[in-house]
């Protein structure tokens, strides 16, 4: 079937016209909208507390005392986000990104902390740190481990007749029956598909009625059998994630629009090129911006020369009742760089009422028809309809890793920017529950995304600079915000964003510390990928706890190492676990060099302001 989505693996470095990157991008005003945004829905419970009066007034206050914000984007700040909080409250900090924060009960966190513990109360020998992770990185179910391995793995037929196994139990009985054959690469091959290695999704299915999700097959690194009451939490916290990745992928389809669209051919005085360096903070042409629908609040001796936001009708809401803005939300560039260009507090531009006077009985009507002609955008075209999962089998990939914090080693450093998988895997979106954490600072989750080159006039460098920020040769890539780990929260995000794990430290220096996590990444439901539907297991220890269950007279006859013996020589997809782990750091290795070529050739593609 044809793939539905985009995947984040595409090449840009011969892409002269930026055409690739499925984000248009955001101009320095709307960046600074999106972040005071950002700030907002990045609150525990945001939406849910929007609607407190009290709290409502307080972030408005809070929000107006930035000083990037004037009266304008304090107006239309507060109307996205009433219209946000009513009718996409999920919406999480950044853009596209969608949060729960009461989603998954404290019964079920708790039950599931409880059995998981049985995955981490192991002697320190058996503890499998992530390598390379200084041992701060604790890997408790892991993909990289005993991953498919193109001709080794045995890879068997899937039902023609639709006849497939329909629970964890029957899957794992069914285990080599069937006919099948070793896994051969993907015969299209890519700069960004592993010739080596898949990551196993595990099949589930969505309840059509009740929207609950059912495992249909064994989690990789994860024994169905001495783990089957916590298989079943983990589907709970899967229906929890199903919601919200509708909506992920429905904003795959349909991104958020920008805010504020630009036309580079109409920001300049029509008697000719504007030095911005030539412009005085009382002589603004470059930062009017203006609510569309209304009619602008200053004009300029052509045409309302800046950006212009989308025209909404809406309210606000927030989180934690004592808790503040961060003024310093990530932003690639502020228009506070730019103070020329800034609007004051009225939202007009500055400079003396007289000029604005005569530039406006000069232009009045050209300025009219220019605004007449320019799209609206209504609250309804916000939310696109929810992709449906209900009623679908999807495929889904487990991991379960904490990250631990001690007096000695009391920093975790972050992450590096990269995607999830890679193309032979089709991940298309990736959901986060943190369910525990202790003793540690905030810890942060950033995004950002490709972008496509703005439009522009030839050599319009200062034009580029003042209103994107962008110069020549600069990365096409733009800041989408960040997320906050709380207890409890779940998280979706789209796999064409980069993410970056930031770094955070202990609370307490005296006293250990960490956060635990459960992620899982959701392949393109328009694909179906070798999972372990049709792959048998391949740790060689199941296997001979296998043997064991089904003839204890193996042990009368043979001792336990000969046994063992037998196992490991048998050969062909079984591994023994120190065999696994020497592949995985192959796996790493593949996966390292992998994730510096995307981000080159995907996330870095140079502007190139050449000549038309």
């Amino acid at each position: 079937m044809m793939a539905l989505y985009t995947l984040p693996f595409f090449n840009r470095e011969d892409d002269y016209m930026n055409e690739e990157a499925p984000y248009l991008p955001m101009t320095l005003v709307e960046l600074d909208t999106h972040a005071v945004l950002n700030a907002v829905r990045d609150k525990f419970n945001w939406a849910a507390k929007f609607n407190d009066p009290a709290i409502r007034a307080k972030w408005q206050a809070e929000i107006a005392a930035l000083s990037r914000v004037n009266r304008r984007m304090l107006r239309y700040v507060m109307a996205e986000l009433e219209w946000t909080a009513q009718h996409e409250p999920t919406a999480g900090g950044p853009d596209n990104v969608f949060v729960s924060d009461t989603a998954v009960n404290e019964t079920t966190r708790e039950r599931l902390i409880q059995l998981i513990s049985k995955l981490e109360d192991v002697p320190d020998n058996k503890k499998d740190w992530h390598p390379r992770s200084d041992n701060q990185v604790l890997d408790l179910v892991h993909p990289s481990l005993f991953p498919l391995v193109y001709g080794r793995t045995h890879v068997r037929d899937r039902a023609v007749d639709g006849n497939e196994a329909q629970s964890v139990a029957e899957s794992f009985a069914s285990i080599g029956s069937g006919k099948g054959a070793v896994a051969v690469a993907p015969s299209k091959q890519s700069e960004f598909s592993s010739i080596k290695f898949q990551w196993l999704p595990s099949d589930a299915m969505v309840n059509a009625e009740t929207k609950q999700v059912k495992l249909l097959s064994y989690i990789n690194n994860l024994h169905p059998v001495h783990h089957a009451e916590l298989y079943e939490v983990i589907e709970e916290v899967l229906a929890a994630m199903v919601p919200l990745w509708q909506s992920t992928l429905a904003r795959i389809h349909r991104p958020q629009e920008l805010r504020i669209h630009t036309d580079s051919q109409r920001w300049y005085r029509q008697g000719g090129y504007v030095d911005p360096d030539d412009v005085t903070s009382d002589d603004d042409e470059y930062a009017t911006t203006t609510v569309s629908g209304a009619e602008p609040e200053s004009k300029t001796a052509g045409n309302p020369v800046g950006p212009k936001l989308m025209d909404l009708d809406l309210p606000d809401n927030s989180d934690d009742d004592d808790a503040d803005f961060d003024p310093d939300a990530p932003a690639k560039a502020t228009q506070a760089d730019t103070d020329g260009d800034a609007m004051d507090v009225d939202g007009d531009a500055s400079g003396s009422e007289d000029e604005e006077d005569d530039d406006d009985e000069e232009d009045e009507d050209e300025d009219d028809d220019w605004w007449e002609l320019q799209p609206r955008v209504t609250p309804t075209s916000f939310v696109p309809e929810p992709a449906q999962l209900a009623g679908k089998r999807i495929q889904v990939i487990i991991k379960l890793a904490n990250i631990h914090l001690t007096p000695e080693k009391p920093m975790y450093k972050g992450g590096s920017w990269h995607v999830e998988g890679m193309l032979n895997e089709s991940i298309i979106a990736t959901g986060l529950y943190y369910y525990a954490m202790d003793n540690i600072t905030e810890s942060r989750l950033e995004f950002r995304t490709a972008v496509q080159g703005p439009e522009y006039e030839q050599s319009d460098y200062r034009g580029m600079r003042t209103i994107y920020g962008l110069d020549n040769e600069d990365e096409l890539n733009q800041p989408r915000g960040y997320i906050t780990a709380h207890q409890g929260r779940i998280v979706t995000f789209p796999n064409l964003y980069q993410h970056q794990v930031q770094p955070f430290k202990l609370a307490d220096p005296t006293r250990p510390g960490y956060r635990k996590i459960l992620a899982v990444f959701l392949v393109d439901p328009s694909k179906t990928v070798p999972s372990t539907a049709v792959v048998a297991p391949q740790q060689a220890e199941w296997m001979m706890e296998q043997l064991h269950a089904q003839d204890n007279r193996i042990n009368d006859v043979f001792p336990v190492e000969i046994v063992e013996g037998i196992v490991n020589k048998v050969g062909g997809p079984l591994m023994s676990l120190a065999e696994a782990k020497e592949l995985r750091l192959e796996l790493m290795d593949e996966r390292t060099a992998l994730v510096s070529h995307n981000d080159k050739a995907t996330f870095s593609a140079r502007f190139n302001l050449c000549e038309h």
